[in-house]
């Protein structure tokens, strides 16, 4: 009677980048505190059940995604500390000022000069004064 110990390793996923990190990271919140211990063990045992899992292309799918997030990440760092990106600009200079129609209840995008003047709702034709 022959056995295959590789057959084991083949159907399952194995020990992927993602499972490393994410063991790393369990291996010192289990360093800390009692409360982060028991995250920390949950993390490592998730790596566990991720390396011996045998639907590849989910964990394929989830790796894939946590390399985007870090790529994504790292761009950040990256144009922020070149200055390409300020914090400041990002943050505050993306917010837009919306009014909702009385009548309607229709939100409308409010331009800097109509921040004091009239507005003219597009859906039911309703003028009113924005505040």
């Amino acid at each position: 009677m022959s056995t295959n110990n590789n057959y084991l390793e083949k159907t399952t996923y194995g020990w992927d980048n993602f499972s490393k990190i994410i063991t790393f990271i369990g291996c010192i919140l289990c360093l800390l505190t009692a409360y982060t211990a028991f995250l920390g063990l949950l993390m490592i045992s998730y790596a566990f059940w991720r390396s011996r899992s045998r639907n590849t292309m989910r964990r394929i799918r989830e790796e894939r995604m946590f390399l985007k997030f870090l790529d994504f990440l790292f761009h950040g760092v990256h144009n922020v500390k070149r200055g390409k990106i300020s914090l400041k600009k990002s943050i505050l200079g993306n917010k837009r000022k919306y009014k909702r129609c009385p009548r309607c209840g229709r939100r409308i995008l409010l331009k800097n000069s109509d921040k004091e003047n009239m507005i003219l709702c597009p859906k039911c034709s309703l003028r009113f004064k924005a505040k």
